[in-house]
């Protein structure tokens, strides 16, 4: 019993010294985090490359009021010549104009001589422009706009253009300077440039905004490309903390991912799919730039932008924002959505549903032959004919492709033809019921 005391004395000293050692290795302990680094750098990718904000905030039209009156396109090498143009260039002293201003004003506004007007689906964030326009004034400001007019009647004067961001929404706007460092370039591209664009024609509405829409038979191309898709561990992958314990059942042409927190679905025969996360959901409020980019970071952090998409719907309230699938500056339509539509829900921090095409455009494209549509002015007169769709109820009327599978030859085609706009959905005008094809005439 002699020893008891100074077991229990060696005990105790060796347990402080432990507790010591311990202390030091947390005090001094770094994680790895050039593992974290290397393991996000190694994170699966669905395309080869990411976005610029701006490249998915591009307008489906632009439209020019010249002497010899409406030129526009909808051509992507057109687009982007000059939004690349507009946003190396720095705008400054954002104001707000005098509210409200009515269908009429805006109508009279785009009509002005010496101006281009930007048409975009649905309403942007101002704020977009403090990282497109360098504006500063923009950061803080939530206003959205969905036509952008860039008047350059002073340019010889000030060397300085006009921005005007207007809401037909709630009829507000907003103006900025933008100051024009070589006068005789952008006149070239601005000026010179759309006289060898299609005309436009203007049909007017009583109390109501105005259509454009191309004066004359308007040539396009059919396309299909052969099938391809993104393979489904790449999505496992994204979509899950642990691709490993998803565990996979199938009933007909859907199969089904699921761990304990969420679920992935798969329409094997449409290739599209549907996640969803339910603990993320949340009901919380957002500012349609927060959710703007949170979504466009979440797509483009797995290169999700696999073709040329477009911001084309946002919803604060149901936290959902929409991408629409453009081809050669037109957008595309499918059946069924989401086959040409990402479409992101929004949670609490996460992606709370995210329903997406996962079939690829193919590199091997090719043109299958030329169709020829129909000017703007004899779609409106069949429209007025037919007596189906009330023209005040139209937001607008296009060109677009109509997405389709051809089971026998296992490739998508491209079908050209003209598309209403209405309460933000594109529905084609069936052609055939006023006696022509489908989608248009041969």
């Amino acid at each position: 019993m002699k020893y008891v005391e100074q077991v229990k004395s060696f005990i105790l000293l060796f347990l402080v010294l432990l507790s010591l050692l311990f202390t030091f290795l947390i005090w001094n302990y770094k994680p790895n985090y050039l593992t974290t680094e290397d393991t996000q750098k190694n994170r699966e990718v669905v395309s080869e490359e990411k976005k610029l904000l701006a490249e998915v905030i591009k307008p489906y039209r632009l439209l020019f009021s010249t002497e010899g009156g409406f030129k526009g396109t909808s051509s992507n090498e057109e687009v982007d010549a000059f939004t690349h143009y507009l946003n190396k260039l720095g705008a400054k002293n954002l104001s707000i104009m005098d509210a409200p201003i009515s269908e009429n004003e805006i109508n009279e506004m785009i009509r002005t001589k010496s101006q281009m007007t930007m048409f975009f689906q649905t309403e942007v964030p101002i704020q977009t422009l403090y990282e497109i326009f360098s504006l500063e004034e923009a950061r803080e400001n939530e206003a959205s706009f969905n036509r952008l007019i860039i008047d350059w009647k002073t340019i010889r004067e000030n060397g300085h253009a006009q921005l005007y961001f207007l809401s037909t929404n709630d009829q507000s706007g907003y103006r900025a300077d933008l100051a024009i460092p070589n006068i005789e370039a952008f006149e070239q591209l601005f000026v010179e440039k759309p006289k060898s664009l299609p005309a436009y024609v203007e049909f007017e509405r009583q109390r109501n905004l105005s259509l454009y829409l191309v004066e004359e038979p308007l040539k396009v191309s059919q396309y299909e490309y052969y099938k391809d898709e993104i393979p489904v561990d790449k999505l496992k992958s994204i979509l899950f903390e642990d691709p490993a314990i998803a565990q996979k059942t199938s009933e007909g042409v859907q199969d089904k991912y699921s761990d304990s927190m969420s679920q992935l679905m798969l329409d094997t025969n449409m290739k599209v799919m549907n996640y969803v996360y339910p603990a993320a959901e949340s009901s919380a409020p957002v500012t349609k730039y927060e959710l703007l980019k949170d979504t466009f970071d979440f797509i483009n952090e797995h290169h999700g932008f696999t073709g040329d998409y477009r911001l084309t719907s946002m919803n604060t309230e149901r936290r959902v924002v929409e991408y629409q699938l453009y081809w050669q500056g037109y957008p595309v339509f499918g059946s069924t959505e989401p086959l040409t539509r990402l479409i992101t829900t929004w949670g609490d921090e996460d992606i709370y549903r995210y329903r997406r095409p996962y079939y690829l455009l193919d590199s091997e494209v090719f043109e299958r032959s030329i169709k020829e549509l129909e000017a703007g002015k004899d779609i409106i007169e069949h429209i007025k004919a037919a007596n189906e769709v009330n023209l005040s109820k139209v937001d607008d009327i296009v060109i677009g492709y109509y997405l389709t599978e051809n089971v026998e030859k296992k490739v998508y085609e491209m079908e050209p033809g003209w598309f209403i706009l209405r309460d933000n959905s594109w529905t084609p005008l069936i052609m055939e019921l006023w006696g022509g094809n489908e989608y248009g005439l041969e």
